[in-house]
């Protein structure tokens, strides 16, 4: 290990870096896990933004995870397509 006094470590480019083609695992970190969404509670009083944005209830018993992909150049660029299977595996440090 060289430590210099008063640099920085060097960046590397992400173009530089080559994707990951073929089928294959990402390691990510577990931001939140929260439990699902459930409907509307009350009458709509005119001031909710998100009626037609999003669902109004999760499926019962999900758990909705958020994570972290930090080598954020593997997830495919059209992951909001719909047209992928994302399948995760736990596996304890």
């Amino acid at each position: 290990m060289e430590i210099v006094i008063g640099a920085i470590p060097k960046v590397e480019r992400i173009k530089d870096k080559t994707p990951q083609v073929t089928a294959g695992a990402i390691e990510a970190k577990v931001l939140h896990v929260r439990p699902p969404r459930s409907g509307r509670r009350g009458a709509y009083s005119g001031n909710d933004k998100r009626v037609n944005g999003s669902p109004k209830e999760d499926p019962a018993g999900a758990r909705v995870v958020i994570l972290l992909i930090e080598e954020g150049y593997k997830v495919p660029k059209d992951i909001k397509s719909g047209n992928y299977r994302v399948l995760i595996r736990f596996v304890r440090r």
